[in-house]
């Protein structure tokens, strides 16, 4: 008999319990400042800068390797877009524009082919149009049509052409080039000059 006195007490506290696990609100789930912070562009620019420089600088450091004097002071990459003859034949492997230390303008660019043979007949063909109102140039002995000052070299798989539109020493030039691996064997030599002879020099 004296449990019925204490029943109602109990319900009360199971209704009040449920009345308040009612009302509760839910937990809001955690949302990290990460997420809704504003996010700077900043260290995304650096970033592209950095391996923008970074692709650079290997070539800043090769052409600083400078034993010939060439006094390379900048190099940027030649993103004209322009087509050459040579494309036509093989992918130009390396299109720069550099800069001496006198601020003369060089554009430099080199196209590689699959082997010799290739090589060959890109260069002959470009000797079919590179003279005066796009005529045959003689092996050797022709006279190429520039308005520019030029250095063209070719070795087994490459060919190398320098283009400015001032006098320079191409001796330097090739001297430098003759360190490079892919020309230590060139086939080819030609100085042009504008309204001059073309100078083919002699190799080995």
């Amino acid at each position: 008999m004296r449990v019925l006195p204490k029943l109602p007490i109990y319900l009360l506290g199971a209704l009040l319990a449920l009345v308040f696990s009612c009302t509760e609100k839910p937990a809001q789930k955690t949302v990290s400042l990460d997420k809704i912070r504003p996010k700077s562009e900043t260290k995304r620019t650096n970033m592209q800068t950095e391996k923008k420089s970074d692709t650079l600088r290997h070539w800043v450091n090769y052409y600083a390797n400078d034993s010939a004097s060439v006094q390379i002071a900048a190099v940027q990459k030649d993103t004209t877009q322009q087509i050459w003859f040579l494309d036509r034949f093989g992918k130009p492997s390396k299109r720069f524009l550099l800069t001496d230390s006198s601020a003369n303008e060089f554009v430099v660019r080199t196209w590689e082919f699959r082997d010799s043979s290739a090589c060959n007949e890109a260069f002959y063909n470009w000797l079919d149009q590179a003279g005066k109102n796009k005529s045959s140039v003689a092996l050797h002995t022709g006279q190429v049509s520039s308005a520019k000052y030029q250095l063209f070299v070719v070795s087994e798989k490459h060919i190398f052409e320098l283009q400015t539109t001032k006098a320079f020493d191409a001796k330097k030039w090739l001297s430098w080039l003759s360190g490079n691996e892919e020309f230590a064997k060139m086939r080819y030599q030609l100085i042009i000059k504008p309204k001059k002879k073309t100078i083919w020099l002699a190799t080995k």
